[in-house]
């Protein structure tokens, strides 16, 4: 059983927790998670961790008020600088590991509540319809109330999205696939009940009041009230119900256009 100890963070591992030097004897590294390079945790008996001394220089106040239970974000707690730092240290490993080393370009910052696409889970706990994200290596639920990544059009609509997640639950987890279009929300729903006559009725009632475009059950569309299409690359694109599309539209663009630029100058 380990006792209780301290550690001083080296640098970020992958997932964005902290990573703690190894020692000799093939002692493994530590993972403590919202930790920071340069800070020093003291790791308990049972596991949890505590920050002891000074915070690192690079942390700051999360955005969001669900940050450390819901599982969604992981860096919020980083300055934009180390951020930055620790995205290009991983995509510099991964070409690392294929024996390349190639120049890594300076990230392209994207901006908060551009976020397009989420995907969220939806239960019945106590008579209530909870939706949100699970928690962090967790299959519990965080219920959102916001969430500052997220396009306003979805965050608006979550109430929407809850009540119409509760016209077809069943007991298992619904997964909810959401893009904000033009047109409206797209919403796809996937592993509830079978919508019957009146259930249908009540979701083209909700996609009514909450201005969804479109509303599918498990790929069936169930309501179109208006053709939910994305402009990629100039041209209307209608995705099928619960397709992945590139999150956030900034960064589309900014792919699009770095391919663009390396074809032209390849020609």
């Amino acid at each position: 059983m380990a006792s209780e100890h301290e550690c001083e963070i080296a640098r970020l591992g992958h997932q964005g927790d902290g990573m703690a030097a190894a020692g000799g004897g093939g002692v493994a590294p530590e993972y403590i998670p919202f930790a920071l390079p340069g800070e020093r945790w003291r790791i308990g008996d049972t596991g949890g961790a505590v920050l002891v001394g000074a915070p690192s220089g690079a942390r700051i106040e999360p955005a969001c008020r669900h940050f450390k239970i819901c599982g969604g974000c992981v860096a919020q707690h980083m300055r934009p600088s180390l951020y930055a730092e620790w995205k290009a240290r991983i995509v510099a490993e991964a070409f690392r590991q294929q024996g390349l080393e190639p120049e890594i370009e300076p990230l392209i910052r994207i901006q908060p509540a551009t976020r397009r696409r989420a995907v969220l889970c939806a239960v019945r706990a106590g008579g209530r319809v909870l939706l949100g994200y699970h928690g962090r290596a967790s299959d519990d639920l965080v219920a959102l109330e916001e969430c500052p990544v997220l396009a306003p059009a979805i965050v608006a609509a979550l109430p929407g999205l809850r009540a119409l997640a509760g016209e077809v639950l069943a007991k298992a987890e619904l997964r909810i696939t959401v893009i904000a279009t033009p047109a409206g929300l797209d919403v796809s729903l996937s592993g509830g009940a079978r919508p019957g006559a009146a259930t249908r009725a009540a979701i083209a009632a909700l996609a009514t009041a909450y201005r969804f475009a479109r509303v599918a059950t498990d790929g069936d569309v169930a309501i179109e009230r208006a053709r939910p299409a994305l402009i990629l690359g100039g041209v209307a694109v209608v995705p099928p119900p619960g397709a992945f599309v590139q999150a956030a539209e900034p960064a589309e663009h900014a792919m699009r256009k770095r391919v663009s630029d390396v074809l032209a100058a390849n020609r």
